[in-house]
């Protein structure tokens, strides 16, 4: 059972889809929570938990893949100071709307980060001893939402070669 934790139910879809179908090209049985379980929310208690594992082991699965977006972390990647001189050949010729004269300005730039996390559960294993993958992903300022999804999907898959 691949379980996705969002706030946003096509989230959650997305990356439960996205995973299970890496799985599937494993030759792995995997369903996706969303199908079975649509109003699944997120346990925040012990008690919680306990009663969603219980309700996925009546359910006949044996393992789950539970995925979360950890933590987002922005950062600024200090200040460069630049030179914003033209060459005498150019100036006034530009429409780039640069300033012709020398500055001394300062360059900053920001980065976002992602941390996602999968946890992967044996369920026919003793309570203690069900835990028995931990992945955590850090991306880096990723071309697309989809790439993040995808980066993803395939670390978790790699997982289970």
């Amino acid at each position: 059972m691949v379980v996705s934790k969002a706030s946003d139910p096509e989230v959650r879809k997305s990356y439960e889809i996205a995973i299970a179908t890496k799985l599937r090209a494993l030759d792995l049985d995997v369903l996706e929570s969303h199908l079975r379980f649509p109003a699944l929310q997120e346990a925040n208690t012990p008690e919680e938990s306990t009663r969603v594992v219980k309700m996925f082991k009546d359910a006949g699965f044996k393992g789950i893949i539970l995925t979360s977006l950890k933590q987002t972390i922005e950062t600024q990647n200090g200040s460069i100071g630049a030179q914003l001189e033209i060459p005498k050949g150019y100036k006034n010729k530009s429409n780039f709307g640069f300033n012709t004269s020398t500055s001394n300005s300062s360059v900053a730039s920001t980065s976002k980060t992602y941390v996602l996390e999968a946890l992967t559960y044996n369920l026919t294993s003793e309570e203690d001893r069900q835990l028995v993958n931990v992945c955590l992903v850090d991306v880096t300022d990723p071309d697309a939402p989809d790439s993040i999804r995808k980066t993803f999907a395939k670390i978790i898959a790699k997982q289970f070669k």
